[in-house]
């Protein structure tokens, strides 16, 4: 499903990321500068969750650990969509 039915719902993230780019590309140029298609794998239920607040770092308190910390505690996104989908997807659709 797409969440919110794809709407913006945070224009500040989009604000941020505009910057952020921005300075990328002064700094490191337009290539480097581009956006990457990555994958994160989770449940449905959790798709409003993210397009309101983003992607959140587990703390302990309001996000915890899903499917382990190998790297670390952290937000786990791969460029391959096979990798999470094989690894990650537990109950994800």
């Amino acid at each position: 499903g797409v969440p919110l039915q794809g709407r913006v719902v945070r224009i500040d993230a989009v604000a941020a990321f505009v910057r952020r780019h921005s300075r990328v590309e002064a700094m490191r140029g337009l290539q480097a500068a581009l956006p990457r298609v990555v994958f994160h794998w989770t449940q449905e239920k959790n798709f409003e969750g993210i397009a309101r607040e983003g992607l959140r770092v587990p703390d302990g308190a309001g996000v915890g650990v899903a499917h382990g910390s190998t790297f670390g505690v952290g937000i786990y996104t791969s460029p391959d969509f096979r990798y999470g989908k094989e690894l990650f997807a537990y109950g994800a659709t």
